[in-house]
């Protein structure tokens, strides 16, 4: 998503419901939510940790969407648009596997709210900082809470793109394909953002992983004249080869023919004419 900036406007909903009877595992009941200790509850990560309650995923729900609401801005050339650098790099540093937060991670890199705290006050200022602990412990950040309330999702991890419901594996070359798709020009071929070209190309390298080192035209032509010059030396030898082997066919024809004929040799009579009689002379023929 930091490749597409504000090209596209992103809003994150979170899996928030109020249930009756709510408590401190599963519903937020810090400072303000003290009011309404059943209004804003998520179910526990049970599938990935043991250890940490549903009310801990609402307050990274809350600790998110104000991240994302103090941050967002608009780029100048897009006036519609809306756009969180930090949001993104938080969510960078979250799966840094040096820096980030894990449910199984222990000391500072346990996932909770002091390592997220820490990784937002490496991306963003003591002023920024200043206004993200105002959306949390104030009335802004429950209203974000109520927005994500209102609109329930259909499951876990959703998408939905310019309206229309994403149903599939989920993933980021798969978000980025989807999200692209939905700016191409059908008159053009082209996409709306410049950026989405090379990412559907970083895309099918990812899908495609023997496209990743794509030679350019000069070696695409430096190999295929590498390729020519094997195939002319192929050619020869096989040239040179078949050569052999059709004189050595003759030579060996050539021998069993003259085999042959001297098995069917025999030694010849010749008839001897009778002596001539004595005191006779032979006279020549004279024909008138």
């Amino acid at each position: 998503m930091l490749e597409l900036g504000p090209h596209v406007r992103f809003k994150t909903l979170y899996s928030i419901f109020e249930i009756e009877g709510g408590s401190g595992e599963l519903c937020l009941t810090k400072g303000l939510y003290k009011q309404f200790p059943q209004a804003y509850c998520a179910f526990d990560p049970a599938a990935q940790s043991v250890a940490h309650t549903g009310s801990e995923v609402v307050e990274e729900a809350l600790r998110e969407a104000c991240l994302y609401q103090i941050t967002a801005t608009s780029a100048k050339d897009l006036p519609d648009s809306e756009f969180s650098k930090e949001f993104w790099q938080y969510h960078m540093l979250m799966a840094d596997p040096q820096k980030g937060c894990f449910f199984n991670g222990e000391g500072r890199h346990e996932w909770g709210e002091s390592c997220s705290m820490r990784l937002m006050s490496e991306i963003l200022s003591s002023g920024q900082m200043k206004l993200l602990k105002e959306c949390i412990d104030g009335p802004q950040g429950r209203q974000l809470l109520d927005v994500s309330k209102s609109n329930r999702t259909w499951g876990p991890i959703a998408l939905r793109v310019n309206g229309a419901r994403f149903s599939g594996n989920l993933d980021v070359e798969t978000a980025m394909r989807v999200i692209c798709a939905s700016t191409k020009d059908p008159n053009t071929d082209r996409y709306r953002a410049p950026e989405c070209e090379k990412l559907m190309i970083e895309v099918h390298k990812e899908e495609a992983p023997w496209l990743r080192d794509a030679p350019d035209w000069q070696n695409f032509f430096l190999v295929l004249l590498f390729l020519g010059i094997i195939a002319a030396c192929a050619v020869a030898l096989y040239y040179r080869v078949a050569k052999q082997r059709l004189l050595q066919e003759v030579r060996r024809e050539v021998n069993a023919e003259i085999q042959q004929q001297i098995q069917q040799y025999y030694e010849m009579n010749e008839e001897r004419a009778p002596p001539a009689r004595r005191g006779l002379e032979r006279q020549p023929l004279v024909v008138p």
